[in-house]
């Protein structure tokens, strides 16, 4: 029986005697029988009313009470009254703003917890996982259901340092970005940083810890990554200068101790920048990557082969018991070297190598002396012709700051205008008159004429080789013009093309511009390049050549006999001339070979409908030999050496040889 029964019941019962004493009154008291009867329904109204009100706010509290069990944060009871059940229905008012704030920060702190990106678990006494958020779950690869409950060894593969951890944080509060690993689900460990703070309750006493990890693999991977770019070389993967000055440095406080030697081999590629020009710079990387592994290959454990940039390669030899032993090893690297590269399509290439070679302590004591000593001894070798070995003494130095000395003077030979052009006449076996010379530079400082030899290859070394030869070429355009407007015979000028300007990609406009801005006629020109140049990309020496063809522009082949060309390449180039190198003309009256091979050359260019002039001649006996093998045009000694310009003229003045 509910509240609002019981008071109905109770009022009635109060009314009850009084409508009973109403309706038993004797007739003639009527008026008091109203009374009577009257009271017993006011009874009954304020029993009604009384119930009203007293069972509204509690049913309000009652429902509100109920609501607030549902879940329902936003319940209220709308205008409380003053008395005992209004200060009630505040006061329950005053609970659910409370219990809803309380509500909102736990929610809050969950969430703050779950949004962090790192791993958070919180540990008892017992080291026992009680909680983590979202991140541990993703880092680690584990369910949260996994990782509850666990011990944290179950993570922390280093128990000594988990154990040290948990001593720390219980003495002083706190551990902080200590580097270790974590165990994932796949069994693999990943790099972390931890920190750790002890957990309290209101009075202080310790509950267990918080772990806060972070997950740190990829700054690893940075770290590995920069400390690979310090001390690697990005292409071959070897050691850079770096890192071989380093344990150079360490073999170095070694040797005394064990009484053995250190030697440091240079090795230099030759004439790999003509390749890495020729066939492009991604055939060139696979070449320095092959000549990396076989280097490697050459190497004993312990020994170092390093990368110094380039075409360089530099290998350090400890415990080395004799000199003999270090050029028994470059002997090694150079024929490791030298065997055929395989490319693309079927192509084989081939490189010699030069070594230097220093040895501590004879020379030097400190690592960056015996580099400069072993850099400057490979220098050396490639001057005496390449493919050689040769040990550093003493009077390299004044040879290397000699050779210093040219390369700075040559780089500002040319705004110093120290370049003159000089002239070598070619003449006409049959009418035996000059037809044609060949621009020669020559470089004079401090007015002494230096030797083409000390400074061309130099030159090409130090990339300045384009700019010269188009200097060259626009200064020859210049003067045959200049003859042709004097009235001087008409003849044809021939220009050097090195590797480094043929393979520029304004190559052909470059030369157009030259003829356009001298205004010498096309077919005046002739443009000489040695088979080497012609052979090593023969698809791009015919795209060029064709173009040159097209304008009119004459097309020679010089030094042949003295690289890789044959005649059947010959056949597909569009040239007009072979120039036969001075090596076969040189004995082509003592020895027999010589004067067949030359015979025939002569021969099969006629065949192929090319011209053919002989270098080299230094007497009448060669001229007339090569007259009787029908050669086209000679060039020599015995004509004229190369001469300024000036002297030239006069030559032109000559009627035969």
């Amino acid at each position: 029986m509910n509240i609002s029964t019981r008071l109905h019941l109770i009022f009635a019962a109060a009314a009850l005697p009084i409508f009973l004493t109403g309706f038993t009154m004797e007739q003639g008291n009527e008026v008091w029988r109203l009374l009577w009867l009257g009271g017993g329904a006011l009874i009954l109204l304020a029993g009604y009313v009384t119930s009203r009100r007293l069972l509204k706010p509690v049913s309000q509290l009652s429902n509100a009470a109920l609501a607030l069990a549902s879940g329902q944060r936003d319940v209220q009871i709308a205008n409380p009254g003053t008395d005992e059940l209004g200060q009630l229905a505040r006061t329950f008012n005053q609970m659910v703003v409370a219990l809803d704030s309380s509500t909102i920060q736990k929610e809050l702190v969950h969430n703050i917890l779950q949004s962090i990106a790192d791993a958070l678990f919180v540990l008892n006494r017992q080291a026992r996982i009680q909680q983590v958020n979202q991140a541990a779950t993703r880092i680690l690869g584990y369910g949260e259901n996994e990782l509850l409950g666990q011990n944290m060894d179950f993570l922390i593969p280093d128990r000594a340092l988990l154990a040290s951890v948990f001593r720390d944080v219980y003495a002083r509060g706190a551990v902080s970005n200590l580097e270790t690993n974590f165990r994932t689900n796949k069994g693999e460990e990943i790099p972390v940083s931890l920190s750790c703070n002890i957990l309290t309750d209101s009075k202080g006493e310790a509950l267990g810890a918080v772990f806060l990890v972070q997950d740190i693999s990829e700054r690893k991977r940075d770290e590995e990554r920069l400390h690979f770019l310090a001390n690697f070389d990005v292409l071959t993967k070897l050691p850079n200068r770096t890192l071989f000055l380093e344990r150079l440095t360490q073999a170095l406080s070694r040797a005394p101790w064990t009484k053995r030697l250190v030697g440091i081999c240079y090795l230099g590629l030759d004439r790999f920048k003509v390749i890495n020009d020729t066939l492009g710079h991604q055939s060139g990387d696979f070449i320095l990557q092959e000549v990396a592994n076989r280097l490697k290959c050459c190497i004993r454990q312990g020994d170092t082969v390093a990368r110094i940039g380039g075409d360089e390669f530099v290998v350090l030899l400890v415990d080395v018991a004799r000199p003999e032993d270090l050029q028994r090893f470059s002997r090694k690297a150079m024929d490791a070297v030298a065997a055929p590269i395989p490319l693309d399509k079927g192509q084989e290439i081939y490189l010699t190598g030069s070594v230097g070679i220093s040895l501590f302590p004879e020379s030097g004591l400190e690592p960056d002396v015996l580099f400069k000593h072993a850099d400057i001894a490979m220098q050396h070798a490639k001057v005496r012709g390449k493919n050689q070995i040769f040990f550093y003494n003493p009077e390299l130095n004044a040879r290397a700051d000699e050779r210093m000395a040219v390369e700075n003077a040559l780089r500002h030979a040319l705004a110093r205008q120290e370049f003159r052009v000089f002239y070598q006449p070619r003449v006409n076996l049959e009418s035996r008159r000059i037809v044609g010379a060949e621009a020669l530079v020559r470089w004079f400082q401090d007015g002494r004429m230096m030797p083409p030899m000390a400074f061309l290859p130099t030159a090409q070394e130090i990339g300045i080789m384009a700019d010269l030869d188009l200097w060259v070429l626009r200064e020859a355009c210049r003067q045959t013009r200049s003859w042709r407007d004097q009235g001087l015979c008409a003849i044809r000028i021939s220009v050097n093309l090195s590797h480094q300007l043929f393979n520029r990609e304004d190559l052909i406009p470059q030369v157009n511009n030259i003829l356009l801005e001298t205004g010498l006629p096309s077919d005046c020109l002739e443009l000489e390049l040695t088979e080497e140049i012609v052979m090593r990309n023969v698809n791009h020496t015919i795209e060029a050549l064709e173009h040159f063809r097209t304008r009119w522009i004459r097309l020679a082949i010089d030094d042949f006999g003295t690289g890789y060309s044959s005649f059947g390449h010959l056949k597909r180039l569009p040239i007009h001339t072979l120039k036969i190198d001075r090596s076969f003309v040189r004995d082509i009256t003592t020895k027999q070979d010589d004067a067949a091979i030359t015979s025939a050359i002569i021969a099969m260019a006629h065949t192929l409908k090319l011209k053919v002039t002989a270098e080299g001649v230094e007497n009448a006996e060669q001229m007339e030999m090569l007259a009787s093998q029908n050669c086209d045009e000679i060039q020599g000694y015995f004509i004229s050496p190369p001469v300024p310009a000036e002297q030239f003229e006069s030559l032109l003045q000559r009627e035969r040889w």
